[in-house]
């Protein structure tokens, strides 16, 4: 009983003080050059769906339409080009229900989280294959 009540003691030792709470529940600032990164308006043409993508790059600010598979692509390239680095992934292939309102406007928004993210990254958005 008495390890039982020694154990219990360790464990309330170990609880966070208030000021490291505060810093744990602190909102994350977001890097200027990630906010600059957004995936908008999907458009139907050709039986495909095009997004605007927009950001910035070793070039300054762009702004140009891609296809989906056009991520996946750059997806798959930036995992064969930096091998063992983290590259965030993307919505998967899903052919069914692509007029769906709600499913283009859900691949639109992790789109543009897997922009974000890879904008967190110098390496890959100054890359070539970028």
């Amino acid at each position: 009983m008495r390890a039982k009540t020694l154990l219990y003691d360790e464990i309330r030792l170990l609880r966070p003080d208030e000021e490291t709470e505060a810093k744990v529940n602190m909102p994350e600032v977001e890097d200027p050059r990630v906010q600059k990164f957004t995936v908008t308006d999907p458009i139907k043409a050709s039986g495909h769906f095009k997004y605007t993508i927009t950001g910035v790059d070793q070039e300054g600010e762009f702004s140009q339409v891609r296809r989906f598979n056009e991520f996946f692509a750059l997806a798959e390239i930036l995992r064969v080009r930096w091998p063992g680095c983290y590259v965030p992934s993307i919505p998967e292939k899903k052919y069914m229900n692509s007029s769906n309102e709600e499913y283009v406007e859900e691949r639109r928004i992790l789109l543009e989280r897997f922009m974000k993210e890879i904008a967190k990254y110098d390496h890959i958005v100054f890359s070539k294959e970028f």
